[in-house]
Protein backbone atom coordinates (compact mmCIF):
# COMPACT_ATOMS: atom_id res chain seq x y z
CA UNK A 1 0.00 0.00 0.00
CA UNK A 2 2.78 2.50 0.91
CA UNK A 3 4.91 1.31 -2.51
CA UNK A 4 1.45 2.26 -4.24
CA UNK A 5 1.31 6.10 -2.55
CA UNK A 6 5.10 6.49 -3.04
CA UNK A 7 4.90 5.19 -6.85
CA UNK A 8 1.90 7.67 -7.67
CA UNK A 9 3.70 10.63 -6.39
CA UNK A 10 7.11 9.80 -8.07
CA UNK A 11 5.31 9.25 -11.52
CA UNK A 12 3.13 12.83 -10.58
CA UNK A 13 6.63 14.90 -10.42
CA UNK A 14 8.60 12.69 -13.16
CA UNK A 15 5.15 13.37 -15.75
CA UNK A 16 4.17 16.86 -16.69
CA UNK A 17 0.57 17.66 -17.87
CA UNK A 18 0.48 17.96 -21.22
CA UNK A 19 -3.91 18.85 -21.46
CA UNK A 20 -5.58 21.65 -22.57
CA UNK A 21 -7.93 21.26 -19.94
CA UNK A 22 -5.13 20.95 -17.30
CA UNK A 23 -2.98 23.82 -18.52
CA UNK A 24 -5.63 26.14 -18.78
CA UNK A 25 -7.43 25.71 -15.54
CA UNK A 26 -7.20 23.25 -14.01
CA UNK A 27 -3.86 24.16 -12.58
CA UNK A 28 -5.35 27.82 -11.91
CA UNK A 29 -7.97 26.87 -9.77
CA UNK A 30 -5.56 24.78 -7.66
CA UNK A 31 -3.30 27.29 -7.60
CA UNK A 32 -5.83 29.83 -6.33
CA UNK A 33 -6.96 26.87 -3.52
CA UNK A 34 -3.42 26.64 -2.44
CA UNK A 35 -2.84 30.16 -1.79
CA UNK A 36 -6.46 30.16 0.02
CA UNK A 37 -8.86 31.06 -2.06
CA UNK A 38 -12.62 30.74 -1.14
CA UNK A 39 -15.28 30.02 -3.65
CA UNK A 40 -17.60 31.10 -1.35
CA UNK A 41 -17.19 34.09 -0.61
CA UNK A 42 -14.91 35.73 -3.38
CA UNK A 43 -14.31 36.00 -6.98
CA UNK A 44 -10.92 35.18 -8.46
CA UNK A 45 -10.53 38.64 -9.14
CA UNK A 46 -10.45 39.66 -5.67
CA UNK A 47 -7.00 37.38 -4.76
CA UNK A 48 -4.89 40.34 -5.58
CA UNK A 49 -1.61 38.63 -5.10
CA UNK A 50 -2.74 35.93 -8.32
CA UNK A 51 -3.93 38.62 -10.28
CA UNK A 52 -1.13 37.31 -13.15
CA UNK A 53 -2.75 34.59 -13.35
CA UNK A 54 -6.66 35.17 -13.71
CA UNK A 55 -8.69 33.45 -16.35
CA UNK A 56 -10.75 31.23 -17.86
CA UNK A 57 -13.05 32.57 -14.22
CA UNK A 58 -15.68 30.84 -15.60
CA UNK A 59 -14.62 27.53 -15.60
CA UNK A 60 -13.01 27.38 -12.53
CA UNK A 61 -15.59 29.78 -10.33
CA UNK A 62 -18.83 27.70 -11.91
CA UNK A 63 -17.37 24.18 -12.28
CA UNK A 64 -17.30 21.30 -9.92
CA UNK A 65 -14.35 21.34 -7.74
CA UNK A 66 -13.60 18.10 -5.90
CA UNK A 67 -10.22 17.31 -8.12
CA UNK A 68 -8.76 20.67 -7.29
CA UNK A 69 -9.39 21.31 -3.69
CA UNK A 70 -7.82 17.25 -2.76
CA UNK A 71 -5.03 18.36 -5.59
CA UNK A 72 -4.22 21.89 -3.81
CA UNK A 73 -4.09 20.40 -0.69
CA UNK A 74 -1.38 17.57 -1.93
CA UNK A 75 0.61 20.65 -3.31
CA UNK A 76 -0.12 22.77 -0.20
CA UNK A 77 1.43 19.69 1.93
CA UNK A 78 4.60 19.06 -0.29
CA UNK A 79 5.30 22.65 -1.10
CA UNK A 80 7.93 23.63 1.75
CA UNK A 81 9.36 19.84 1.16
CA UNK A 82 10.01 19.53 -2.27
CA UNK A 83 12.74 20.19 -4.42
CA UNK A 84 13.03 23.44 -5.87
CA UNK A 85 13.70 22.47 -9.21
CA UNK A 86 10.03 20.66 -8.78
CA UNK A 87 6.97 22.69 -9.61
CA UNK A 88 5.26 21.39 -6.76
CA UNK A 89 1.14 22.10 -8.46
CA UNK A 90 2.01 18.55 -10.84
CA UNK A 91 2.05 16.80 -7.46
CA UNK A 92 -1.48 16.92 -7.17
CA UNK A 93 -2.23 14.48 -9.92
CA UNK A 94 -0.90 11.89 -7.63
CA UNK A 95 -4.58 11.97 -6.55
CA UNK A 96 -5.12 10.08 -10.25
CA UNK A 97 -2.74 7.54 -9.56
CA UNK A 98 -3.53 6.42 -5.77
CA UNK A 99 -7.52 6.56 -7.08
CA UNK A 100 -6.29 4.37 -9.72
CA UNK A 101 -4.87 2.22 -7.62
CA UNK A 102 -7.49 2.49 -4.88
CA UNK A 103 -10.28 1.06 -7.55
CA UNK A 104 -8.33 -1.68 -8.91
CA UNK A 105 -7.76 -3.10 -5.29
CA UNK A 106 -11.11 -3.31 -4.97
CA UNK A 107 -12.26 -4.35 -8.07
CA UNK A 108 -9.84 -7.17 -7.60
CA UNK A 109 -11.10 -8.02 -3.98
CA UNK A 110 -14.96 -8.15 -5.37
CA UNK A 111 -14.52 -10.32 -8.47
CA UNK A 112 -12.09 -12.87 -6.73
CA UNK A 113 -15.42 -14.10 -4.77
CA UNK A 114 -17.06 -15.00 -8.30
CA UNK A 115 -14.06 -15.98 -10.26
CA UNK A 116 -10.34 -17.26 -10.60
CA UNK A 117 -8.07 -14.69 -8.98
CA UNK A 118 -5.76 -14.74 -12.10
CA UNK A 119 -8.62 -13.22 -14.32
CA UNK A 120 -10.15 -11.50 -11.30
CA UNK A 121 -6.74 -9.32 -11.28
CA UNK A 122 -6.70 -9.28 -15.21
CA UNK A 123 -10.21 -7.69 -15.65
CA UNK A 124 -9.86 -5.86 -12.75
CA UNK A 125 -6.82 -4.07 -14.23
CA UNK A 126 -8.57 -3.32 -17.92
CA UNK A 127 -11.53 -1.96 -15.74
CA UNK A 128 -9.42 1.10 -13.37
CA UNK A 129 -6.81 1.52 -16.38
CA UNK A 130 -9.00 1.79 -19.31
CA UNK A 131 -8.11 4.23 -22.23
CA UNK A 132 -9.89 7.42 -20.91
CA UNK A 133 -8.23 6.65 -17.45
CA UNK A 134 -4.84 5.89 -19.29
CA UNK A 135 -4.81 8.75 -21.60
CA UNK A 136 -5.84 10.98 -18.99
CA UNK A 137 -3.99 10.14 -15.45
CA UNK A 138 -0.66 12.27 -16.05
CA UNK A 139 -3.13 14.98 -16.68
CA UNK A 140 -5.79 17.05 -14.54
CA UNK A 141 -8.59 15.92 -16.97
CA UNK A 142 -10.88 14.70 -14.48
CA UNK A 143 -12.50 12.07 -16.65
CA UNK A 144 -10.51 9.72 -15.69
CA UNK A 145 -11.37 9.77 -11.73
CA UNK A 146 -14.77 9.63 -12.53
CA UNK A 147 -14.14 6.65 -14.23
CA UNK A 148 -12.30 5.04 -10.73
CA UNK A 149 -15.54 6.53 -9.16
CA UNK A 150 -17.89 4.54 -11.25
CA UNK A 151 -15.90 1.14 -11.26
CA UNK A 152 -16.17 1.34 -7.41
CA UNK A 153 -19.78 2.19 -7.39
CA UNK A 154 -20.58 -0.94 -9.44
CA UNK A 155 -18.31 -3.10 -7.52
CA UNK A 156 -20.29 -2.08 -4.30
CA UNK A 157 -23.52 -2.90 -5.62
CA UNK A 158 -22.37 -6.43 -6.92
CA UNK A 159 -20.21 -6.80 -3.20
CA UNK A 160 -23.31 -5.91 -1.30
CA UNK A 161 -25.24 -8.44 -3.06
CA UNK A 162 -22.75 -10.99 -2.61
CA UNK A 163 -23.24 -10.41 1.31
CA UNK A 164 -26.86 -10.34 0.74
CA UNK A 165 -27.34 -13.57 -0.50
CA UNK A 166 -25.41 -15.10 2.07
CA UNK A 167 -27.61 -13.76 4.67
CA UNK A 168 -30.46 -16.13 3.24
CA UNK A 169 -28.85 -19.04 3.84
CA UNK A 170 -26.97 -18.10 7.07
CA UNK A 171 -26.73 -19.64 10.56
CA UNK A 172 -28.43 -17.23 13.52
CA UNK A 173 -24.42 -16.70 14.53
CA UNK A 174 -23.28 -15.33 10.84
CA UNK A 175 -26.60 -13.06 10.57
CA UNK A 176 -24.50 -9.73 12.53
CA UNK A 177 -21.77 -10.11 10.74
CA UNK A 178 -22.80 -10.33 7.42
CA UNK A 179 -25.32 -6.99 8.08
CA UNK A 180 -22.31 -5.25 8.86
CA UNK A 181 -20.54 -6.54 5.48
CA UNK A 182 -23.68 -5.37 3.44
CA UNK A 183 -23.64 -1.81 5.87
CA UNK A 184 -19.91 -1.15 5.16
CA UNK A 185 -20.62 -1.98 1.31
CA UNK A 186 -23.42 0.45 1.47
CA UNK A 187 -21.45 3.31 2.55
CA UNK A 188 -18.72 2.25 -0.09
CA UNK A 189 -21.30 3.14 -2.78
CA UNK A 190 -22.81 5.78 -1.06
CA UNK A 191 -18.89 7.50 -0.90
CA UNK A 192 -18.69 6.36 -4.37
CA UNK A 193 -21.80 8.12 -5.67
CA UNK A 194 -20.67 11.28 -3.49
CA UNK A 195 -17.39 10.96 -5.10
CA UNK A 196 -18.82 11.00 -9.05
CA UNK A 197 -21.14 13.81 -8.02
CA UNK A 198 -18.59 16.08 -7.09
CA UNK A 199 -15.94 15.75 -9.77
CA UNK A 200 -18.04 16.97 -13.06
CA UNK A 201 -21.51 18.25 -13.54
CA UNK A 202 -22.24 14.62 -15.60
CA UNK A 203 -21.23 13.06 -12.22
CA UNK A 204 -24.55 14.07 -10.57
CA UNK A 205 -26.26 12.67 -13.21
CA UNK A 206 -24.64 9.12 -13.16
CA UNK A 207 -24.91 9.18 -9.15
CA UNK A 208 -28.58 9.50 -9.40
CA UNK A 209 -28.88 7.00 -12.51
CA UNK A 210 -26.91 4.44 -10.35
CA UNK A 211 -28.77 5.05 -7.12
CA UNK A 212 -32.21 5.18 -8.03
CA UNK A 213 -31.25 2.08 -10.38
CA UNK A 214 -30.24 0.13 -7.69
CA UNK A 215 -33.10 0.96 -5.67
CA UNK A 216 -35.75 0.09 -8.17
CA UNK A 217 -34.34 -3.20 -8.41
CA UNK A 218 -34.25 -4.28 -4.97
CA UNK A 219 -37.89 -3.02 -4.79
CA UNK A 220 -38.97 -4.75 -7.83
CA UNK A 221 -37.40 -8.06 -6.65
CA UNK A 222 -37.48 -8.51 -3.38
CA UNK A 223 -39.48 -6.79 0.13
CA UNK A 224 -39.28 -3.70 0.65
CA UNK A 225 -37.22 -4.05 3.72
CA UNK A 226 -34.32 -5.05 1.80
CA UNK A 227 -34.21 -0.88 -0.24
CA UNK A 228 -35.13 0.66 3.20
CA UNK A 229 -31.80 1.12 4.46
CA UNK A 230 -30.34 2.41 0.70
CA UNK A 231 -33.51 4.61 0.74
CA UNK A 232 -32.62 6.67 3.86
CA UNK A 233 -28.45 6.33 2.74
CA UNK A 234 -29.94 7.82 -0.30
CA UNK A 235 -31.11 10.78 1.22
CA UNK A 236 -28.00 11.40 3.24
CA UNK A 237 -26.07 11.18 0.24
CA UNK A 238 -28.02 13.19 -1.41
CA UNK A 239 -27.87 15.75 1.30
CA UNK A 240 -24.08 15.69 1.37
CA UNK A 241 -23.65 16.05 -2.25
CA UNK A 242 -25.35 19.50 -1.86
CA UNK A 243 -23.62 20.78 1.02
CA UNK A 244 -19.92 19.76 -0.29
CA UNK A 245 -21.08 20.80 -3.35
CA UNK A 246 -22.54 24.10 -2.47
CA UNK A 247 -20.13 26.27 -4.51
CA UNK A 248 -20.89 26.16 -6.90
CA UNK A 249 -24.50 24.55 -7.16
CA UNK A 250 -26.15 26.52 -4.66
CA UNK A 251 -24.19 29.52 -5.00
CA UNK A 252 -25.07 29.11 -9.29
CA UNK A 253 -28.43 29.73 -7.95
CA UNK A 254 -28.23 32.52 -5.42
CA UNK A 255 -26.38 33.78 -8.56
CA UNK A 256 -29.94 33.73 -10.42
CA UNK A 257 -28.57 31.05 -12.58
CA UNK A 258 -28.99 27.11 -13.64
CA UNK A 259 -27.27 25.16 -10.88
CA UNK A 260 -25.07 23.27 -13.70
CA UNK A 261 -24.23 26.93 -15.22
CA UNK A 262 -22.43 26.97 -17.63
CA UNK A 263 -23.39 24.17 -19.12
CA UNK A 264 -27.25 23.91 -18.29
CA UNK A 265 -29.94 27.04 -18.36
CA UNK A 266 -30.96 29.48 -20.31
CA UNK A 267 -27.54 31.42 -20.25
CA UNK A 268 -25.47 28.00 -21.19
CA UNK A 269 -22.29 27.75 -23.21
CA UNK A 270 -22.45 25.19 -25.88
CA UNK A 271 -19.28 23.39 -25.15
CA UNK A 272 -20.45 20.22 -28.00
CA UNK A 273 -21.01 21.90 -31.23
CA UNK A 274 -17.99 23.11 -32.22
CA UNK A 275 -16.23 20.45 -31.26
CA UNK A 276 -17.96 17.71 -32.57
CA UNK A 277 -17.28 16.87 -36.53
CA UNK A 278 -20.08 18.75 -38.88
CA UNK A 279 -21.87 15.06 -39.78
CA UNK A 280 -22.87 14.84 -36.35
CA UNK A 281 -24.99 18.11 -36.20
CA UNK A 282 -28.14 16.17 -37.94
CA UNK A 283 -27.21 13.00 -35.97
CA UNK A 284 -29.25 12.12 -33.09
CA UNK A 285 -27.15 10.53 -30.21
CA UNK A 286 -27.41 6.79 -30.93
CA UNK A 287 -26.54 7.19 -34.73
CA UNK A 288 -23.36 9.27 -33.34
CA UNK A 289 -22.64 6.50 -30.52
CA UNK A 290 -22.97 3.93 -33.80
CA UNK A 291 -20.71 6.13 -35.88
CA UNK A 292 -17.60 6.51 -33.38
CA UNK A 293 -17.63 3.69 -32.07
CA UNK A 294 -16.60 1.92 -35.22
CA UNK A 295 -14.75 4.29 -36.78
CA UNK A 296 -11.08 5.01 -36.71
CA UNK A 297 -9.69 6.57 -33.25
CA UNK A 298 -8.95 10.27 -34.16
CA UNK A 299 -9.54 13.59 -32.28
CA UNK A 300 -12.11 14.47 -35.40
CA UNK A 301 -13.28 18.21 -34.71
CA UNK A 302 -15.79 19.98 -36.92
CA UNK A 303 -13.13 20.41 -39.21
CA UNK A 304 -12.95 16.58 -40.25
CA UNK A 305 -15.55 13.93 -40.53
CA UNK A 306 -14.59 10.49 -39.56
CA UNK A 307 -13.09 7.72 -41.04
CA UNK A 308 -15.51 4.29 -40.86
CA UNK A 309 -13.85 1.22 -40.67
CA UNK A 310 -13.91 -2.87 -40.11
CA UNK A 311 -14.18 -4.10 -36.84
CA UNK A 312 -10.82 -5.33 -35.73
CA UNK A 313 -8.83 -3.73 -37.80
CA UNK A 314 -6.51 -0.68 -37.10
CA UNK A 315 -5.40 2.23 -39.40
CA UNK A 316 -2.04 3.47 -38.59
CA UNK A 317 -1.46 5.57 -35.91
CA UNK A 318 -4.58 4.64 -34.29
CA UNK A 319 -4.40 5.90 -30.14
CA UNK A 320 -6.11 7.17 -27.51
CA UNK A 321 -5.11 10.62 -26.28
CA UNK A 322 -6.10 12.58 -23.67
CA UNK A 323 -8.95 14.17 -25.50
CA UNK A 324 -10.11 11.47 -28.40
CA UNK A 325 -13.50 12.61 -29.67
CA UNK A 326 -14.10 9.70 -32.36
CA UNK A 327 -13.28 5.43 -31.13
CA UNK A 328 -11.80 6.74 -27.82
CA UNK A 329 -12.18 3.66 -26.61
CA UNK A 330 -9.63 2.30 -28.87
CA UNK A 331 -8.93 0.47 -32.28
CA UNK A 332 -10.25 -2.77 -31.51
CA UNK A 333 -12.91 -1.66 -28.63
CA UNK A 334 -15.89 -1.55 -31.66
CA UNK A 335 -14.76 -6.00 -32.09
CA UNK A 336 -14.90 -6.23 -28.44
CA UNK A 337 -18.35 -4.95 -28.06
CA UNK A 338 -19.57 -7.04 -31.60
CA UNK A 339 -18.21 -9.92 -29.49
CA UNK A 340 -19.87 -9.10 -26.13
CA UNK A 341 -23.55 -8.92 -28.02
CA UNK A 342 -22.82 -11.85 -29.44
CA UNK A 343 -22.25 -13.50 -26.52
CA UNK A 344 -25.03 -12.26 -24.70
CA UNK A 345 -27.34 -13.22 -27.83
CA UNK A 346 -26.44 -16.58 -28.03
CA UNK A 347 -26.39 -17.23 -24.24
CA UNK A 348 -29.25 -15.30 -23.33
CA UNK A 349 -30.14 -17.88 -21.38
CA UNK A 350 -27.75 -17.19 -19.22
CA UNK A 351 -27.80 -13.19 -19.15
CA UNK A 352 -31.30 -13.19 -18.42
CA UNK A 353 -30.22 -14.33 -14.21
CA UNK A 354 -31.51 -10.91 -12.77
CA UNK A 355 -28.17 -10.47 -11.31
CA UNK A 356 -26.18 -10.30 -14.29
CA UNK A 357 -28.83 -8.98 -16.15
CA UNK A 358 -29.49 -6.05 -13.38
CA UNK A 359 -25.69 -4.74 -13.68
CA UNK A 360 -25.87 -4.72 -17.23
CA UNK A 361 -28.70 -2.71 -17.74
CA UNK A 362 -27.45 -0.29 -15.02
CA UNK A 363 -24.20 0.22 -16.68
CA UNK A 364 -25.30 0.21 -19.58
CA UNK A 365 -28.14 2.83 -19.04
CA UNK A 366 -25.91 4.96 -16.91
CA UNK A 367 -24.23 6.06 -20.68
CA UNK A 368 -26.95 6.09 -22.93
CA UNK A 369 -28.66 8.90 -20.76
CA UNK A 370 -25.63 11.03 -21.75
CA UNK A 371 -26.19 12.30 -25.05
CA UNK A 372 -23.23 12.54 -25.97
CA UNK A 373 -22.47 9.37 -25.38
CA UNK A 374 -20.16 9.49 -28.65
CA UNK A 375 -17.43 11.23 -27.11
CA UNK A 376 -15.26 8.67 -24.92
CA UNK A 377 -14.23 10.23 -22.08
CA UNK A 378 -18.09 11.48 -21.23
CA UNK A 379 -18.97 7.85 -20.81
CA UNK A 380 -15.99 6.35 -19.64
CA UNK A 381 -18.12 3.42 -17.90
CA UNK A 382 -19.11 2.11 -21.84
CA UNK A 383 -15.85 0.26 -21.47
CA UNK A 384 -17.29 -2.01 -18.55
CA UNK A 385 -19.78 -3.26 -20.69
CA UNK A 386 -17.07 -5.75 -22.26
CA UNK A 387 -15.81 -6.76 -19.08
CA UNK A 388 -18.69 -7.29 -17.52
CA UNK A 389 -19.46 -9.48 -20.28
CA UNK A 390 -16.35 -11.28 -19.80
CA UNK A 391 -16.74 -11.75 -15.79
CA UNK A 392 -20.18 -13.12 -16.47
CA UNK A 393 -19.04 -15.73 -19.04
CA UNK A 394 -17.65 -17.64 -16.57
CA UNK A 395 -20.53 -18.71 -15.53
CA UNK A 396 -22.36 -19.79 -18.61
CA UNK A 397 -22.65 -23.87 -19.10
CA UNK A 398 -22.13 -23.82 -23.01
CA UNK A 399 -18.36 -25.06 -23.47
CA UNK A 400 -16.38 -24.96 -25.82
CA UNK A 401 -17.97 -22.17 -27.44
CA UNK A 402 -18.23 -20.17 -24.28
CA UNK A 403 -14.83 -20.58 -23.75
CA UNK A 404 -13.30 -19.52 -27.27
CA UNK A 405 -15.39 -16.79 -27.15
CA UNK A 406 -14.07 -15.55 -23.63
CA UNK A 407 -10.94 -16.09 -25.02
CA UNK A 408 -11.50 -14.18 -28.33
CA UNK A 409 -12.91 -11.12 -26.09
CA UNK A 410 -10.26 -11.16 -23.54
CA UNK A 411 -7.27 -11.12 -26.13
CA UNK A 412 -9.02 -8.11 -28.28
CA UNK A 413 -9.13 -6.15 -24.96
CA UNK A 414 -5.59 -7.16 -24.27
CA UNK A 415 -4.38 -6.03 -27.41
CA UNK A 416 -6.15 -2.59 -27.51
CA UNK A 417 -5.07 -1.95 -23.84
CA UNK A 418 -1.70 -2.67 -25.25
CA UNK A 419 -2.12 0.25 -28.00
CA UNK A 420 -2.59 3.05 -25.53
CA UNK A 421 -0.59 1.52 -22.23
CA UNK A 422 2.33 3.35 -21.88
CA UNK A 423 1.07 6.66 -23.59
CA UNK A 424 0.39 8.45 -20.81
CA UNK A 425 4.09 8.14 -19.83
CA UNK A 426 5.51 9.26 -23.35
CA UNK A 427 3.57 12.05 -23.48
CA UNK A 428 3.84 13.14 -19.58
CA UNK A 429 7.81 12.71 -19.98
CA UNK A 430 8.37 14.73 -23.34
CA UNK A 431 6.32 17.42 -22.04
CA UNK A 432 8.80 17.72 -18.87
CA UNK A 433 11.73 17.73 -21.03
CA UNK A 434 10.50 20.07 -23.39
CA UNK A 435 9.54 22.48 -20.33
CA UNK A 436 12.64 22.09 -18.08
CA UNK A 437 14.93 22.50 -21.95
CA UNK A 438 13.01 25.55 -22.10
CA UNK A 439 13.17 27.00 -18.08
CA UNK A 440 16.99 26.40 -18.39
CA UNK A 441 17.19 28.24 -21.78
CA UNK A 442 15.43 31.34 -20.14
CA UNK A 443 17.24 31.31 -16.77
CA UNK A 444 20.22 31.60 -18.80
CA UNK A 445 18.51 34.24 -21.36
CA UNK A 446 17.11 36.69 -17.55
CA UNK A 447 20.91 36.38 -16.60
CA UNK A 448 22.20 38.54 -19.06
CA UNK A 449 19.12 40.60 -20.26
CA UNK A 450 15.32 41.32 -19.59
CA UNK A 451 12.71 38.29 -20.09
CA UNK A 452 9.53 39.64 -21.69
CA UNK A 453 6.90 37.10 -21.27
CA UNK A 454 3.32 36.76 -23.20
CA UNK A 455 0.68 35.04 -22.44
CA UNK A 456 -2.44 34.82 -24.37
CA UNK A 457 -4.71 33.53 -21.30
CA UNK A 458 -4.88 29.86 -21.67
CA UNK A 459 -1.20 28.98 -20.81
CA UNK A 460 -0.74 30.78 -17.39
CA UNK A 461 0.04 27.94 -15.65
CA UNK A 462 3.39 28.44 -17.83
CA UNK A 463 4.14 31.62 -15.60
CA UNK A 464 3.95 29.80 -12.24
CA UNK A 465 6.47 27.53 -13.45
CA UNK A 466 9.07 30.26 -14.39
CA UNK A 467 8.03 31.55 -10.78
CA UNK A 468 8.66 28.28 -9.07
CA UNK A 469 12.47 28.37 -11.30
CA UNK A 470 13.00 31.78 -9.88
CA UNK A 471 13.32 32.71 -12.85
CA UNK A 472 12.89 36.84 -12.97
CA UNK A 473 11.00 38.33 -16.14
CA UNK A 474 8.22 40.76 -16.98
CA UNK A 475 4.91 39.62 -18.11
CA UNK A 476 3.32 41.96 -21.15
CA UNK A 477 -0.65 42.01 -21.83
CA UNK A 478 -0.08 42.81 -25.14
CA UNK A 479 2.30 42.33 -27.91
CA UNK A 480 1.22 45.63 -29.63
CA UNK A 481 4.61 47.95 -29.40
CA UNK A 482 6.34 44.83 -27.45
CA UNK A 483 10.24 45.20 -26.98
CA UNK A 484 12.06 42.01 -28.71
CA UNK A 485 12.98 39.41 -28.44
CA UNK A 486 9.59 38.29 -26.78
CA UNK A 487 8.97 34.85 -25.36
CA UNK A 488 5.16 34.21 -26.32
CA UNK A 489 3.50 30.80 -24.50
CA UNK A 490 1.91 29.05 -28.06
CA UNK A 491 -2.01 28.47 -27.75
CA UNK A 492 -1.47 24.74 -29.18
CA UNK A 493 -1.09 21.92 -28.41
CA UNK A 494 2.15 19.80 -29.09
CA UNK A 495 4.23 23.03 -29.60
CA UNK A 496 7.01 23.67 -27.28
CA UNK A 497 6.11 25.74 -24.16
CA UNK A 498 7.25 28.82 -25.67
CA UNK A 499 9.43 30.35 -28.87
CA UNK A 500 10.58 33.18 -29.55
CA UNK A 501 9.25 35.51 -31.53
CA UNK A 502 10.32 39.04 -33.27
CA UNK A 503 7.81 41.46 -33.33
Amino acid sequence: MLGGFSLSFVLSALLYDYSWDGRAYHQIGILYFANGWNPVWQKMADVESLLPYLSHEIWVEHYLKFSEVVASSIVSAFASIAPSSLDTIELGKALNFIAVFGAFLYSVSVLAKFIHPLPATIISLFASFSPVVGAQIATYYVDGLLSCALLVAFCAIVDREFYRRQLVDSSPSEISSLKRAMFARSCILAGALLAMASIKLTGIAYAGFIGLGYLVYLLWFYPFKEAKPLIVLGLITGSLILACNANPLLTNLALGKHFGYPLLGKDKIDIIIGQQPKVFDELNSGTKLLYSLFSRTQNCTAQCTPQLKAPFSRLHDEAPNVDTRIAGFGAYFSGAVLLSVLMVVLFAQGFRRKEILGLLVLVTGSFLINPESWWARYVPQMYFVPLLVLVASYYLSKPPLSSLLRIALLLTITINTALYATQFYKHGSRYKHATQARLDSAKTYAKEQQLYIYSNGWEHSFLHKLESAKIPFTRLISKDNAPTPLYVVPNSLGEIYWSIESL
